[in-house]
């Protein structure tokens, strides 16, 4: 006889046994488990005396494809997470330099398919103040100018003019 173990994660799950003579061809097909491949689908050859022989399933691995988008639908970034057929798996929002994701995980109950999310990003805005001060001390020159700019944006604002002087530094 020649005995043939499945074995899923370290366990076996099922035994085929089978009675023929010495010699004659094995011909066993592996049994279908969901969210799992047999390294042999059909087990063949000869059966020599006590036979014994393993067939390891791995579960099969699929790919969630993530898109991470701007509010405007422009493309940030794009990558791949692999998640086991069969399984839940939380995946978290990808940190993505001057924005902000609006939601910060998604959970996905993996098929038999590669599947595709989509996560919209918020531009981050940041507070931008502007003082004028006297060189010599702390004192105001002019008003101090106050905006908010979002990540990436630029500004160019010329020095206010004060009578009787002129502008001792200034950066773009």
């Amino acid at each position: 006889h020649c005995t043939v173990h499945y074995i899923i994660d370290g366990n076996v799950f099922n035994l085929a046994i089978q009675y023929v003579p010495v010699g004659t061809a094995l011909n066993i097909p592996s049994p279908v488990v969901p969210y799992y491949t047999p390294i042999h689908d059909v087990m063949d050859g000869r059966i020599s005396i006590n036979c014994s022989t393993d067939v390891v399933y791995t579960r099969n691995s699929r790919i969630v494809t993530i898109t991470c988008v701007d509010a405007d639908g422009k493309v940030l970034d794009v990558y791949a997470e692999p998640v086991d057929e069969g399984t839940t798996k939380t995946i978290y929002a990808k940190p993505i330099t001057g924005y902000i994701p609006r939601e910060t995980a998604i959970t996905v109950e993996m098929e038999t398919s590669d599947i595709s999310r989509t996560w919209v990003y918020d531009v981050k805005s940041h507070p931008v103040t502007i003082s004028y001060k006297y060189l010599h001390n702390d004192a105001m020159a002019a008003e101090t100018y106050t905006t908010t700019l979002n990540y990436g944006d630029s500004i160019k604002i010329a020095s206010p003019a004060i009578v009787g002087y002129q502008v001792a530094n200034a950066a773009d």
